[in-house]
């Protein structure tokens, strides 16, 4: 029973990255990048 556990959680991993991804990128492309990546990005 252990390896089908680790599968049906691998699955539910994989599910939630493949359905959260496409939401969150968005917003962390159009929102404030300052700090980001150590640059500033007003100028």
């Amino acid at each position: 029973m252990g390896i089908i556990s680790g599968i049906v959680k691998t699955s539910i991993a994989i599910a939630t990255v493949a359905v959260a991804g496409p939401l969150v990128i968005p917003i962390l492309l159009s929102g404030d990048m300052s700090g980001i990546d150590g640059y500033c990005d007003d100028e």
